[in-house]
């Protein structure tokens, strides 16, 4: 997915929890006006966590499963920081 994103969600700093509760709530109201359209999810790679990278797995989860009603496809970001998701 090479198409410039509509929106972004960054979750630099957030806690998982808090993470969670921001991309529900963003692919929800973004797959009503955006449907068909790219967001990206920045997640970063997890290189200042110390017990390695934890945003990463949680949003690959989140989209595959309580997400998974809004995302048409995903794929993850040059580099390894995120997430492209076309959103249904």
């Amino acid at each position: 997915m090479s198409e410039t994103p509509v929106e972004v969600l960054d979750l630099h700093g957030l806690s998982a929890s808090q993470a969670e509760s921001r991309i529900l709530g963003f692919l929800r109201s973004r797959s009503v006006t955006h449907a068909g359209g790219v967001v990206h999810i920045v997640t970063g790679r997890g290189n200042r966590s110390e017990v390695g990278p934890v945003l990463r797995p949680l949003v690959a989860s989140v989209l595959a499963g309580e997400a998974a009603e809004w995302v048409e496809e995903m794929a993850g970001l040059q580099g390894g920081g995120g997430f492209a998701v076309r959103l249904r």
